[in-house]
């Protein structure tokens, strides 16, 4: 137990690092579902600069392989509906965005992406950042400690 409470604090202090004056609240949701029901999330974006930033949000299957986190595009039978998946926050301003996922298989997990740019290089690229929100969806009462385990990267709690 002791390892995923830590884990969950290193991926959340790993990503408010990362994210450089913006954050993403709720990193990581479980839920407990059967296959081809849908599963109801949301997530919140901060822009904590002075100036408007604009985002995308994108969904993806994750798979852990070598104990390494894989992005993909959706498998077959997933499905991800978001409240909105472009736009611009003002300054200062923090947003709920609300999802929908189903799985035709379980165990299911889903990455949902949020890019925000944050400003630009001296030679006018932009620079964009990406914050992402981990959904984990299996019929066990721990969907993350589960598939953590069977992917090697938690050793099973007895």
């Amino acid at each position: 137990m002791k390892k995923i409470i830590l884990f969950a604090v290193l991926d959340l202090f790993l990503m408010t690092l990362a994210a450089n004056a913006q954050t993403i609240g709720t990193p990581i949701a479980e839920f407990t579902t059967k296959p081809g029901k849908v599963s109801r999330g949301s997530f919140q974006i901060q822009n904590d600069q002075l100036q408007p930033v604009a985002f995308t949000i994108e969904s993806y299957s994750i798979s852990f392989n070598n104990q390494k986190l894989n992005y993909r595009a959706l498998d077959a039978g997933v499905k991800v509906e978001l409240s909105q998946t472009s736009g611009r926050l003002g300054p200062k301003e923090i947003r709920r965005f609300d999802y929908k996922i189903s799985c035709d298989s379980i165990p299911c997990t889903v990455g949902i992406q949020t890019g925000l740019v944050i400003g630009r290089t001296k030679d006018g690229m932009q620079v964009r950042i990406i914050l992402p929100h981990l959904a984990y969806l299996n019929l066990s009462k721990h969907p993350r400690q589960d598939t953590l385990t069977v992917a090697g990267i938690l050793t099973a709690q007895k």
